[in-house]
C-alpha cells in the first residue's frame, strides 16, 4: 500500500484509518487479488443504504468509491478505494453514535483525530456481513423513539418518489434521529418540554402521568434547550422584570402614561433593592442605556407570571410559570413568550410535585394557598429532572406527529450537512 495516500485530506477518520493499516502491515482490508471481497461488497451496500440510518450516503465517499469499483482499476486506485471504504466504516460508526452536527451550536463535529479502538478490533478480526451490520447498528441510540423514527424513515424512503410531501418529512425524521444521538437516557421519572410541539409531559417509567399545553419563546426570544432539576416553586410570586423588557417594552409605556405602573401593579427598586416612589423619578430622562432601576410586579392574578412559577438552575434565567393571559393556550402557534415556558396545567403540576410530601406541603395545602392567594415558597422534597428539547417529529399517542420548525433549528443543521456534502464532493474531485 502507498502510505502517502493515508494523508488524503478528505478522510473523516484519519487517525483510525492510519492505525488500522499499521496493524495490518498496510495490507488491504476490502479487496482480494484486485477484486472487492464479500465484506467490501457488503459495506458498500450499507453505505448506499445510509439514508435508512438517518445518514447521507454521499457523506461516505459513495460517488468516489462507486467510480473506482465500477471501472478497471490501477493498483493505486484499488488502494484508494480500500482506504475510503475503511474511512466510511469508521465514520458511519462515529456518526451513528455521536452525530454529525452539534444541535445546540450547529457546528460540524470532527472525528479526524478520534481513534475507534472497538471498530479497529472488529476489522482486524475475520469480518463478515453480520459483523459489519452489528458493528454499525450497535452504535445507534436504544431509545424507543429513535427505533420508531428509524422504522418510519424506511417507510417514507420507500414512497418518496411517489409523494412530493415525503421528502420534507424524510428530512425531519433524519434530523430528529440526529438529535436523539445527542440525547442521554431518561431517568425513570422526569418532565419533558418539546418546544415545537408546545407540550409538556410528566413521565414515570415510560408512562405519561400529566400532559399540558405550553407557550414557548418567540423566534427572536427563544426558549433554550437545557437539562436541569426542578427543586422548588413559588405560589403568587413577584415578577422581577428582565432589564431588556423593562427598557424596551415597559419604559416607553411609562413615558406615555403616568399611571402605567400603578395600573399594572409594578414597583420600582433602586440598585440596593429598596422600593422607590415612582413619582419622584424623571422618567423622560431615562432610556435604554440609562435605567438605574429594576421593576418588580407584585403578586396577584394580574402578574405576568400568573399565580405560580417553577424554579430550576440554568444559565439562561428561564423557568416554568403560569400566565395572566391564559386564553393564549388555545392558539395553535404558541411561540409567544420572552423565553420562559408558560404551563397551562400549572395547578396539577404543583400538586404532582408535592404528592409524596405528607409532612410539609401536601396537594391539599397547595389548593389552600391558591384559594387564599397567599405567597408561599415550596421546596420539592423529591426534585424532578426537566428536559427542554427540540424535536420536530415524534411518535405519540399511537401516531407519528410532525411539527413546524418554529426556530429553524432543523434548517440550520440541514445547512451544515449540505455544506459538508458539497465540501466532500469538492475534495473528491481534487
Amino acid at each position: 500500500m502507498d502510505t502517502a495516500l493515508l494523508r488524503n485530506e478528505s478522510l473523516l477518520m484519519e487517525a483510525s484509518v492510519r492505525e488500522l493499516y499499521r496493524l495490518r502491515n498496510y495490507s488491504l482490508q476490502w479487496y482480494d487479488t484486485g477484486t472487492l471481497n464479500s465484506s467490501g461488497d457488503s459495506l458498500l451496500g450499507f453505505i448506499k443504504l445510509a439514508g435508512e440510518f438517518g445518514l447521507m450516503s454521499d457523506h461516505y465517499h459513495l460517488q468516489r468509491i462507486s467510480g473506482l469499483v465500477e471501472v478497471k482499476k490501477t493498483e493505486q486506485e484499488i488502494v484508494e478505494s480500500d482506504m475510503l471504504l475503511t474511512d466510511s466504516f469508521f465514520a458511519m460508526r462515529a456518526h451513528l453514535k455521536n452525530g454529525r452536527v452539534d444541535p445546540l451550536t450547529f457546528v460540524r463535529k470532527s472525528y479526524t483525530d478520534s481513534l475507534d479502538s472497538a471498530g479497529i478490533k472488529i476489522l482486524i478480526s475475520n469480518i463478515t456481513r453480520p459483523s459489519i451490520k452489528h458493528s454499525l447498528e450497535s452504535q445507534e441510540p436504544t431509545h424507543i423513539q429513535y427505533r420508531i423514527l428509524k422504522d418510519s424513515l424506511k417507510a417514507f424512503l420507500a414512497i418518496h418518489n411517489k409523494d412530493s410531501a415525503a421528502h420534507h418529512k424524510i428530512m425531519q425524521l433524519q434530523i430528529t434521529m440526529e438529535r436523539w444521538r445527542h440525547t442521554k437516557a431518561y431517568p425513570d421519572r422526569y418532565i419533558q418540554v418539546n418546544i415545537p410541539s408546545y407540550n409538556l409531559f410528566v413521565m414515570e417509567k415510560g408512562d405519561t402521568v400529566l400532559r399540558s399545553n405550553v407557550i414557548v419563546g418567540k423566534p427572536f426570544s427563544r426558549t433554550p434547550e437545557l437539562e436541569s432539576v426542578i427543586t422548588s416553586f413559588v405560589i403568587y410570586p413577584y415578577w422581577h422584570v428582565p432589564r431588556s423588557i423593562a427598557t424596551k417594552e415597559i419604559l416607553p409605556s411609562i413615558q406615555r402614561d403616568s399611571m402605567y405602573l400603578t395600573n399594572h401593579n409594578y414597583e420600582v427598586l433602586d440598585a440596593q433593592g429598596n422600593v422607590v416612589d415612582a413619582a419622584t423619578i424623571n422618567w423622560a430622562s431615562l432610556k435604554e442605556d440609562y435605567f438605574p432601576y429594576q421593576l418588580r410586579q407584585r403578586e396577584g392574578r394580574e402578574n405576568s407570571l400568573g399565580i405560580i412559577k417553577f424554579l430550576f438552575k440554568n444559565p439562561y434565567g428561564v423557568y416554568l410559570h403560569d400566565t395572566n393571559s391564559r386564553r393564549l393556550f388555545s392558539r395553535e402557534n404558541r411561540a409567544l413568550s420572552h423565553g420562559c415556558v408558560r404551563v397551562e396545567q400549572r395547578r396539577d403540576l404543583a400538586r404532582y410535585l408535592v404528592r409524596d410530601d405528607n409532612v410539609y406541603v401536601t396537594p391539599d395545602d397547595v389548593d389552600q394557598y391558591f384559594s387564599l392567594q397567599q405567597r408561599v415558597d415550596v421546596r420539592v422534597r423529591k426534585p424532578i429532572p426537566i428536559f427542554i428539547q427540540y424535536f420536530t417529529c415524534e411518535y405519540i399517542n399511537g401516531s407519528l406527529k410532525f411539527y413546524k420548525d418554529v426556530y429553524q433549528n432543523d434548517q440550520e443543521i440541514l445547512n451544515v450537512l449540505d455544506s459538508t456534502n458539497k465540501m466532500d464532493e469538492r475534495l473528491a474531485m481534487n
